[in-house]
């Protein structure tokens, strides 16, 4: 984290998602590999691209918790989300009829969690350059709360 680096918003962006205490998205075995939000590979562009954090880390966030769902599969009435997903862009505080994102809860000890978010390609999410407009699937431990790659 030096020289240019320090001009760029995705490098900057990356480095204050550390500081609300996020780790980094990986994908495969490829560390910085999600380029569908900011806690993956960085970009050296002056002006975007415009993403945001990938599903594990908006649950982090908690700044869409009127917006999110949780369900475990093998326990109790909350077994299948039947319902729409929309993209951090639509979030509205206060509207908990859209679901941003969906947790898979893995009750089994020490099983890493499913996060489910469409990662709608507009607005403040225009830019993402991986799986815009699709649905994807990250996971992660600690139940989402704490600093663990996802």
């Amino acid at each position: 984290y030096n020289n240019n680096w320090c001009k760029y918003p995705t490098s900057l962006m990356h480095e204050v998602g550390h500081n609300l205490g996020f780790a980094h998205s990986n994908e495969g075995e490829e560390e910085y590999g999600d380029r569908s939000g900011m806690m993956g590979y960085s970009y050296s562009q002056d002006n975007g691209p415009a993403m945001c954090f990938n599903g594990a880390k908006s649950w982090q966030t908690e700044w869409y918790k009127t917006a999110t769902k949780t369900i475990t599969p093998t326990v109790g009435p909350n077994t299948c989300f039947n319902g729409a997903l929309y993209g951090v862009a639509d979030f509205e505080v206060g509207n908990s009829a859209k679901t941003i994102v969906l947790k898979i809860n893995d009750d089994r000890d020490g099983e890493q969690d499913f996060f489910v978010a469409f990662n709608r390609q507009t607005g403040i999410n225009s830019g993402t350059v991986e799986g815009g407009d699709q649905v994807l699937v990250t996971t992660t431990g600690e139940e989402g709360m704490s600093y663990s790659d996802s």
